[in-house]
Order: C-alpha cells, then structure tokens, then sequence
C-alpha cells in the first residue's frame, strides 16, 4: 500500500527520537500532535467502521485502532509536518489499523501502550464505547452495500468498484448513497434515547 505506516519502538514524545537527531522543539512537537489529534477526531468513527466492515470483531478493531495512532504518533515525532504532506490522512488511518488487524507481529511497534494516549483526545469515543453501535449499523448494511463501503473507505475509485460488482459508474453512486444512508440511519438509531448505548 502507498502509505503502510512502518513500525517502530515507541514511547514519550521526545524519548522515541533516534540517537544522534537534534531534539524537537517542545512548541513545534505541541502543535504537530495538535494537528495529529485533530486528524484523529476527524477520521475515528470511519477507521473503526472500515475494519468493521472488512470482518474485524469489536475487540480486534479497538486494539487495531490503538497501533495505528500510536504509529501516528511515531510518524509525528519524525516529522512534524507529517499530516500536511499526506494527500490522504483518513486513508493512511485506516490502511494503517487494516495493517495492525491483518498483521499483528509485523505492525504492532513496542511501547504502543506509552504513546497511544498523546493521540486520543478527550472526546474520542474508544471501540468499547462507540463500537456496539457501529456494529449494529454495519449488520444493517447487505452484501454489496458492505463490500462497497469497505472498497471506498479502502481508498478505491467508483470506477474500480464497479468493475469488481459489475455496475455502471451510476449504479455505484446510487448504491453507495444507499449504503451510507443505510450506516448513518442504523447508528442515529442504536444511540437515540431508549437505544442501547
């Protein structure tokens, strides 16, 4: 994938820099993990939808969810302007947590535990909290309103969907305006008053 985050040893903001680097500014590492927690916000409930989508248990995603901002983090220590050069950070969110799902030995970095709460704002609902109802919204969805969804928050154009459904370039656009509807509706409703949250 164009953006697998890679993994690496962990821990403090400043403590995970390599040997022999000029240490960063306390300012300018403040305002990096600023951007780094306001990407996280943005995108959270569309990373643990994705690995919902593509077969995760809630339990898997939430730790799926965990490594991957936790190698946020890292990516934010190295380089501070990080989230400003990527064309996609939602994308990179959710390849990075598909990676941690699907590949456990090789992505989980040490010392994920140390540097995961630098990234997880006051506000940002964990797996635990949100996922039961994702979980029922996603149930809601049928076959191919799923596998599409998954297509599209995995970085696929409409084109390329169609090609793997066999629908025309309108049909996709028409299936997945269903689909989202079909997600958003199945979540208002497990979290309205009397829901099961």
């Amino acid at each position: 994938m164009d953006n697998a985050p890679g993994g690496g040893p962990t821990g403090g903001p400043l403590s995970a820099i390599p040997p022999g680097r000029p240490p960063v500014s306390s300012a300018r590492l403040d305002a990096a993990h600023a951007d780094l927690v306001s990407v996280v916000r943005g995108h959270h409930n569309g990373v643990l939808t994705f690995l919902l989508l593509c077969g995760a248990g809630l339990e898997e995603a939430g730790a799926a969810v965990r490594v991957a901002y936790a190698e946020a983090n890292e990516l934010v220590v190295r380089d501070q302007k990080a989230w400003k050069k990527l064309p996609d950070p939602g994308l990179w969110l959710r390849k990075a947590a598909f990676n941690a799902w699907r590949y456990p030995l090789g992505s989980v970095p040490r010392g994920v535990a140390a540097s995961v709460p630098a990234v997880m704002p006051a506000g940002i609902e964990l797996a635990e909290v949100i996922g039961p109802a994702l979980t029922v919204a996603v149930a809601g969805l049928h076959g191919a309103q799923r596998v599409a969804m998954a297509l599209e928050l995995g970085g696929y154009r409409p084109e390329e969907i169609g090609e793997f459904l066999g629908l025309r370039a309108g049909e996709v656009d028409d299936l997945m305006a269903k689909a989202w509807a079909a997600l958003k509706d199945g979540w208002a409703a497990y979290r309205a008053p009397g829901g099961e949250m």
